[in-house]
């Protein structure tokens, strides 16, 4: 790409991250982000048709920049250590951690954490595919309620409704995943289990 158009290209998308950061819930228009980008209008349809376009460009980058993280993590060959996953995405946003939180937790962003969990999906289909001991299609919705869990469980981290660090919260993710929601209660209904010698 030209360096001249690669150029404009960042200082509309700076234009826009820079409104965004100074009003979160504002209506940003394309013409406040032309002024702040020092542009026309026209200039900027010439490079995205819409502020959704921005967006979208942004989220795709956040993808392939969470794949890489994953890569780097070794995490495609433990789709199940939700510590890998979520560093991954701890590390995706290291750039601008203010704006990630909010662009990810836009309307915006259904595509990039559909991605995520088919990734989580297809990684473990394709890694467990010859241990598993029920047919594939209940393999498969066992995984989709592991992935899709782990994910709306990030991002409430992300937007604050979870205050707790990262580590205890991966704690909580494997235990629950590994052993199910009965391993937090304790049935006084039932007498207690002999302790094996």
């Amino acid at each position: 790409m030209d360096r001249r158009i690669q150029k404009t290209r960042e200082a509309i998308r700076e234009a826009y991250f820079s409104l965004l950061r100074s009003d979160a819930n504002a209506n940003i228009s394309i013409a406040q982000i032309a002024r702040v980008a020092n542009i026309d209008r026209k200039t900027f349809y010439l490079h995205y048709d819409s502020i959704d376009a921005l967006i979208h460009e942004y989220i795709l980058e956040q993808s392939e920049q969470m794949i890489s993280c994953l890569m780097e993590n070794k995490y495609f060959e433990s789709p199940f250590r939700a510590d890998l996953l979520y560093e991954a995405l701890e590390a995706s946003m290291v750039q601008d951690e203010e704006l990630g939180r909010h662009i990810l937790n836009s309307p915006y962003a259904k595509t990039f954490w559909d991605e995520l969990v088919n990734i989580i999906v297809n990684t473990a289909k394709e890694l467990c595919a010859d241990r598993i001991t029920c047919p594939m299609k209940d393999f498969e919705i066992c995984v989709r309620f592991y992935a899709h869990a782990s994910v709306a469980i990030y991002r409430d981290f992300l937007n604050n409704k979870i205050a707790m660090d990262v580590k205890h919260l991966v704690e909580l993710t494997h235990i629950t995943a590994h052993y199910g929601i009965d391993y937090f209660i304790n049935d006084a209904g039932e007498p207690e289990k002999e302790t094996e010698i």
